[in-house]
This record gives C-alpha cells, structure tokens and sequence, in this order.
C-alpha cells in the first residue's frame, strides 16, 4: 500500500512516499531493522507516548531503550531502559541504577532537595517519613524486629513491642551474633569547635549505662570518680531502696553494733579524681577535693557488706555504700541507748538511797536534840 507522508523541513511541505507493509520502515535509511527505523533527530509534540507489549509473557522483547555504542542491545555504555514487558513492567534501568514499582537501586548518590549530594543519600530542606513497623538497618540489618544473624544495629517502631498491646516504641537494636550480651552497645556522643569528640552517654550491650568518660561500667548505672557536681555528682528529690519485707527472709540481727563504731575511723582527706586509659586501667588525676568519709579497704576488715571489692584492681576502684552504714549506727545507737537507760535507773536508785539516807539522818538529828534536852 503507498501513500503520502507530509514532513515540514524548514518552512516547505514535501510529499514522500510511504509503504505500509509487513516490512519495515526507514526515514533516513534504506535498511531499517525495527518496524520503524529513524536515523535522525526525532520530536513528538503532544501529550503522551504509548508502549504496549503483545499477549505473550516476554522478558526482554518490549522496552524504550537508549545505546549510544548499539541501539539495539540491551548493555554497553551509555544506555537506558523503560521496560514494559509483563516481567519488569514499569521498570526504568539505567546502568547505574534501576526504579520500579518493586524497588529502586542505585550505584551513586542520590540527592533529595539538593544536586550535589556529598553522600550516597543527602535530603535538602526536608524531613523522611517511615510508615508502618520498619525502619532503618545498619550493616545490612532487616529495618524491623527479626532474628539476629550478624554484628549490626537498627532502629524500627515497634507496635508491639516484646509482644505487649498498646505499647508502641521507638527500638534502638544492637546485635551481635557470637554473645549473648553484644559487645560494644550504643554511644550518644558531642563535638565542638575544637573537634574533639566527647561521650555523654554509653549503653554497653549488658545493659550497663556509663555517663560521660564511663564507657565500660560495673554498675548498672555509674558516674565518674570526680568530686566536680556535673561530673560525678548527682541530685534529686529522694532516693528510693527496694525493702518490701516480702523480699527478705532468713533475718537476724546484725553482728555489728556500737564496738565496730568505735573502732571505725572517719577521716578528712583529699579526694583525688580518677580517670581510665584506652585499655581501661586506671589513671589517679593530680586534681583532688578535700572531703571526709571512710577507706574502703580498712571499713571491708570491719562492715563487709558496705563495701565494694574490684574484681580487677587496675581497672576498677574499691566503693563503700554509706547508706548500709545506717543499721550499723542504729544498732550502736540502741545498744548505747539500752546503757544510758541502765545507768539512769541506777541514778535513780541512787537517788532514793541518798534520800532515805537524808531522811535517816534527820532523824538521828531529832533523836539526838530530844536527848541533849533530857
């Protein structure tokens, strides 16, 4: 079938001949290989392009595809694909990166608000919502709740959390795949000007939380050895100790009474701050503050329950809990209070002694005046 196409080169309308025919068609060449083969510039002036693909299920065969090295391959340099085939339908591929309605993947930056990201994700003058359980997997880690597979960290919402309604939590997960108490833990951590890096809060992986330059504590929450109030000092409103009597069985009165006080010795001293090296040993500052208190390793000869013992002495220090001190010195109390009351009834027997000896003697005064009158 022949018939004429109207093309407009600058300004004239010429007629050409076209076929439309089982065979292919050329504009600028003489051997097309596609249906319609342009060798050329090409412009649509319009609204849309449409790309369908035949009933069969095809894999490679139905795609816009840019090669600048082949225009008919599907690799090389310089290429890009629109896939429409039923297997990647909506698929745009580049060689670096592919999007689809499954997925997106990227070889270089990506830049959100900026075009010049310095990382391989940078959002400009906006925010990142997460929708749903999920949420952000380190070092290939799942962005939600699942079974710990290597050393990675992540941080998800979790509606149910530990398997309780209604408590949803932001999770801060840290993993470790060789121990059951993960080694490392979580840092929140400040730089200055000077670019110094400081910690202010570590969470070791056996749930022990150290302030500031406590990075490995020995307690489930501990504080510097410093006598400076925002270092190792803490304040609050009260202090409550766990002492439901439905937790203590097998009593008995202490050993320690008003003896063991007496043979405690209070001291005033200069209390020098400590501090630990990168293997974790101890290094005692020059700063001191004077102070008063106990020595823990001679108050251990006396009250070991109120005293502390390192199991690694270069690495950790001695401590004395003062408030196990109270019973000690409210048995002492007692036990002086029992002797006060002791020598106030022999006062008091002494008392009336002296005044039936008075009285006696004022008799024996009266006996002796009825005699001399006599």
């Amino acid at each position: 079938m022949k018939s004429i196409i109207r093309l407009c080169m600058s300004g004239i309308i010429v007629g050409l001949p076209l076929y439309f025919s089982a065979q292919n068609v050329g504009i600028g060449t003489t051997t097309p290989t596609e249906k319609l083969d342009i060798n050329g510039d090409l412009i649509v002036q319009g609204q849309d392009i449409y790309v369908a693909h035949d009933a069969a299920t095809n894999t490679d065969n139905d795609y816009m595809s840019y090669n600048d090295a082949a225009p008919t391959a599907l690799e090389g340099s310089g290429i890009f694909h629109f896939h429409s085939d039923e297997a990647r339908a909506g698929t745009w591929q580049l060689p670096s990166a592919s999007i689809s309605a499954q997925g997106a993947y990227f070889s270089g930056r990506v830049g959100i608000g900026t075009t010049n990201p310095d990382q391989l994700l940078e959002l400009n003058n906006g925010g990142m919502q997460i929708n749903g359980e999920f949420g952000i997997g380190f070092n290939g880690a799942p962005p939600f709740d699942a079974n710990v597979s290597y050393d990675r960290a992540k941080i998800y919402f979790d509606i149910h959390f530990q398997g309780t309604n209604n408590s949803d939590f932001l999770v801060f997960e840290k993993t470790d795949y060789n121990h059951s108490d993960p080694d490392g833990g979580f840092v929140f951590a400040t730089k200055g000007s000077d670019n110094v890096q400081e910690v202010a809060l570590t969470i070791r992986g056996n749930k022990r939380l150290g302030l500031q330059t406590i990075t490995n504590p020995a307690y489930a929450l501990e504080l510097p050895n410093s006598t400076t109030v925002s270092v190792g000092q803490a304040r609050a409103n009260a202090w409550a100790t766990y002492s439901d009597g439905r937790l203590k069985d097998a009593r008995k009165t202490i050993p320690y009474g008003l003896q063991t006080v007496l043979q405690l010795k209070p001291l005033a001293y200069q209390h020098h701050h400590s501090d630990t090296d990168l293997e974790g040993n101890i290094k005692i500052s020059a700063t001191s503050t004077p102070t008063i208190g106990f020595i823990a390793q001679e108050l251990q000869v006396l009250i070991p329950e109120a005293v502390y013992i390192p199991s690694n002495e270069a690495k950790d220090l001695w401590a004395v809990d003062y408030t196990r001190l109270i019973p000690v010195l409210t048995k002492a109390i007692q036990e002086q209070q029992t002797t006060i009351q002791e020598l106030q009834e022999k006062y008091k027997a002494i008392k009336n002694l002296e005044q039936k000896y008075i009285l006696l003697q004022e008799q024996c005064l009266s006996l002796q005046k009825e005699l001399d009158q006599r």
